[in-house]
């Protein structure tokens, strides 16, 4: 499960061909996003909770909070919403590491990388241009960068709290 806090005029989306996602506002208005579908690849079958319009330069951010062994949960920025997107995508597994996935083109293979982050309970990641900056916090206000890319896939395309569930 992925709690964030974001602006006004998100909508949910699921990725690919899984429709066992949801997103859900909560009274103080964060997001609680979950997915329980197995995708065929890291990047697809996701749930994603996005503005209803596409995004160009990015700051964000979220509290992640995974409930299973069997997920991640994290924020994406995709060129597309559908299957075999470029995107980036930074994300954990529990809450010792921090991957930080990338698909270069459409339908080409993902990339993962990963590093022990220790007690993450925050991930942000911010885009200028073409470079993507992963980062992890224990607090929300303490900043380790843990990963930057220079990747071309568009110059907007749709970001958000993700979920995926690998089971």
């Amino acid at each position: 499960m992925l709690i964030a806090h974001l602006s006004d005029g998100l909508a949910p989306f699921v990725v690919g061909n899984c429709n066992a996602g949801s997103v859900t506002e909560l009274p103080n208005g964060d997001l609680f996003v979950t997915n329980s579908c197995a995708p065929p690849a890291i990047g697809d079958g996701v749930t994603m909770a996005f503005p209803n319009q596409t995004i160009c330069n990015l700051d964000l951010s979220a509290q992640v909070s995974i409930v299973s062994g069997f997920g991640n949960a994290g924020l994406m920025y995709r060129a597309n919403m559908g299957n075999g997107s470029p995107y980036v995508y930074i994300f954990t597994v529990g809450n010792d590491r921090v991957y930080f996935a990338t698909r270069r083109t459409q339908n080409g293979i993902p990339q993962v990388n990963f590093l022990p982050a220790f007690n993450v309970n925050y991930l942000r990641l911010v885009r200028v241009g073409n470079v993507y900056r992963g980062m992890s916090s224990t607090n929300g206000q303490t900043w380790n960068m843990l990963f930057q890319i220079n990747l071309n896939i568009g110059n907007c395309g749709f970001a958000g709290p993700a979920v995926q569930c690998t089971n």
